[in-house]
């Protein structure tokens, strides 16, 4: 917990052991010493906080665990918002790799889908920045289906967000999946005229500038995601939608790729014997719901040599 929760009455961080199911006292002339006791405490172990996810030195920081640490110095992710990235383990790796990532060999858009979700943590260690990939097409075409692809790498289908947000609300998003893969899906729910500054913070990796109250400059927020998207229409068509010029840098941070491909099955290039595209696509988003997660430890693993 960051000092500053002590401020006051102690509230905040009343409030989030609440959360997170501890048992208080009821009297408010007890309540007071628990922050009391917290404040006068001084342990001899010390920790590195950090405010975002991914790579910091060595070390790869996640929300509940954080892999490549170093003896003598645990890292420990402070947000304010633990809980607003969807991690999560469920199935076995073993079904993840029979129902979810074999079943996606000779479909070049599920594959891309997967290689995106296993490039996100690899970002830091290319000292690269971030940027995406847009799925653009019709409805029904199986787009969504190779986000849940992707998102299983890390946890559920909850893990995949949505162009509706402010860009405030964006940038607050993009810091807790730094390092991560950020699914985006119908964007055709971005303001138009916000568009091409969407596609600027998050492959800049930088937030907008602010200050304090007192006029002071406030740190921008940083990070580094790589996102996969998708809608029916392309960033292009939502940025001439305002009235506003589509630029060659919109062009090289968000790569549109045509969704649908020849043959009439929507992504799919290559289906199960007698299945249809729709329940090819079914088959692939209840694999991804009951087995997911297990990817990105194994894959942090590697990187991270522990």
């Amino acid at each position: 917990m960051p000092m500053a929760m002590l401020a006051g009455s102690g509230e905040e961080l009343r409030a989030e052991l609440l959360r997170q199911g501890v048992e208080l006292t009821t009297y408010p002339q007890r309540r007071g010493r628990l922050a009391e006791y917290v404040a006068q405490a001084a342990p001899e172990a010390k920790a590195r906080c950090v405010l975002r996810t991914g790579w910091h030195g060595s070390a790869f920081v996640l929300p509940a665990r954080t892999w490549g640490e170093q003896p003598g110095e645990p890292v420990i992710f402070q947000g304010a918002t633990a809980d607003g990235v969807a991690l999560g383990v469920a199935g076995t790796l073993e079904d993840w790799r029979t129902h979810v990532a074999a079943p996606c060999a000779g479909n070049s858009r599920l594959v891309l889908a997967l290689s995106a979700a296993f490039a996100g943590p690899c970002l830091g260690l290319l000292d690269s920045e971030g940027g995406g990939f847009h799925f653009r097409g019709g409805s029904s075409s199986g787009k969504s289906t190779a986000l849940a692809v992707a998102a299983s790498v890390y946890g559920p289908p909850a893990f995949a967000r949505t162009w509706r947000a402010t860009d405030n609300a964006l940038e607050a998003v993009a810091s807790l999946y730094s390092d991560l893969l950020l699914p985006l899906d119908e964007i055709g729910q971005l303001d138009p005229r916000n568009a091409g500054a969407a596609a600027y913070l998050l492959a800049n990796g930088q937030g907008k500038g602010r200050s304090h109250r007192d006029g002071s400059a406030r740190a921008a927020a940083r990070f580094r995601v790589l996102f996969l998207s998708a809608g029916e229409v392309g960033l292009g068509d939502l940025v001439t939608a305002s009235g506003n010029k589509s630029r060659a840098g919109h062009e090289v941070r968000v790569v549109d790729v045509p969704a649908e491909v020849e043959g009439g099955a929507g992504i799919f290039e290559r289906l199960p014997e007698g299945c249809a595209p729709g329940e090819f696509a079914d088959r692939l988003k209840r694999a991804a719901a009951e087995h997911h997660g297990h990817a990105l430890a194994h894959w942090l693993e590697a990187l991270t040599g522990c």
